[in-house]
């Protein structure tokens, strides 16, 4: 009896929604909602709503192209830098490491595959709250004129003894001078430049790392 009286169920909804696409004035109204502050919509005539609060939203690294999920094929040259990167910065495996620039989803999967489980590209590193203990910043191919809103972004990411490896591509004397000047306007004491086949890198560390040449 049971079965039957499904069928017959069927058979009846089946009709009205029939009878629907045959009427065109057989319209559902739509049910406006207003959506609060808080991010919830409030029902209007007794009609509840479904929708999903509000979420907190990480602040964008400025001129990042690179996505989290988005795969890319590693480089030759890519793996030319990262090496030099890793040695220049002294970082170990058990440090948090987060990579900055056009390819960073890439160096950070070369980074993992070779033990730095803990590494994180710009597309995937969460909030900022001074969680990493150094930053892997390539900036090949790109103007140092927007390593400025770069550096600023970064800066919430990093720990207070936090070390910074920034490489680029070959530059003059006096633009290494300049990035010298921006890197310390920042807190950071420069340690050392390096040269290499692939272009020039920089490191730096917090200079929280070093309090008696602060006090001096």
């Amino acid at each position: 009896m049971a079965p039957a009286v499904l069928c017959g169920a069927y058979t009846i909804g089946t009709a009205l929604i029939s009878k629907s696409y045959r009427d065109p004035q057989h319209i559902e109204p739509v049910t406006p909602v207003r959506v609060t502050h808080r991010g919830e919509c409030e029902p209007r005539d007794g009609v509840a709503c479904r929708h999903e609060p509000s979420r907190k939203i990480r602040p964008a690294l400025p001129g990042n192209n690179n996505r989290t999920g988005v795969l890319m094929s590693t480089s030759e040259v890519s793996d030319r830098i990262i090496e030099p990167m890793i040695a220049l910065a002294g970082c170990s495996p058990r440090q948090r490491i987060v990579v900055v620039g056009a390819k960073s989803m890439e160096l950070m999967m070369d980074l993992q595959r070779r033990g730095y489980f803990l590494a994180a590209s710009a597309g995937n590193c969460g909030l900022p709250a001074a969680q990493y203990d150094a930053a892997l910043v390539d900036w090949r191919r790109r103007p140092l004129s927007a390593l400025d809103a770069a550096m600023d972004w970064l800066d919430g990411f990093l720990g207070p003894r936090a070390v910074l490896v920034i490489w680029l591509d070959a530059q003059k004397s006096q633009a290494k001078d300049n990035l010298r000047a921006a890197v310390a306007k920042r807190g950071f004491v420069v340690l050392q430049g390096a040269e290499h086949p692939c272009g020039s890198a920089l490191l730096a560390r917090r200079s929280q790392a070093y309090p008696m040449q602060e006090a001096a």
